[in-house]
């Protein structure tokens, strides 16, 4: 973890409750299928951890946006939601998402996004072999995320997207 030289920073505020105005100069959206401690195969997890959390510590709101998969629900969070469920239209579909908010001192704020029917399974990918709608759920994890930014800042906005699961964000 980098150390500050010099004079000690205070951390960033937490993001503010839903329907708050950010305050913030600059907010870094991480969109990824995994995130350390709680989802992880394998190193996605920790380095999308790693880079929001050293983005904190130089003083910007750096977000992740994760899927609210059975794993996490398992491991009891401590979550509150984060405003009204999110109504997407998936093809000819409308499918209704809400996102949960995952804030500790002095981390990155993590939002889960809940949907059941894609995400509430054994796996992160699949379990024997890749689930058949990837792409899909995969998909639907970048539109909500997209529909998410104006609850998130009201000035510039990086979207970094982590691998191919978040590639259409």
């Amino acid at each position: 973890m980098p150390r500050s030289v010099g004079r000690s920073r205070s951390l960033p505020p937490p993001l503010p409750a839903a329907g708050e105005a950010p305050a913030w100069p600059l907010t870094v959206m991480h969109v990824a299928a995994e995130y350390w401690p709680v989802a992880q195969t394998g190193g996605l997890a920790e380095a999308v951890r790693g880079l929001a959390a050293y983005e904190r510590l130089a003083g910007v709101r750096a977000v992740a946006v994760v899927p609210l998969y059975r794993m996490v629900r398992e491991a009891r969070l401590d979550l509150t939601t984060f405003g009204d469920p999110l109504l997407l239209r998936m093809g000819p579909r409308e499918e209704q998402v809400q996102v949960w908010r995952w804030a500790r001192p002095g981390e990155p704020d993590v939002l889960l996004v809940d949907h059941p029917p894609s995400f509430d399974r054994p796996g992160i990918y699949g379990e024997s072999s890749e689930y058949g709608d990837n792409a899909r759920r995969f998909a639907l994890l970048s539109l909500s995320a997209l529909s998410l930014v104006p609850r998130l800042a009201a000035g510039p906005l990086v979207l970094h997207a982590h691998d191919w699961h978040a590639a259409l964000a």
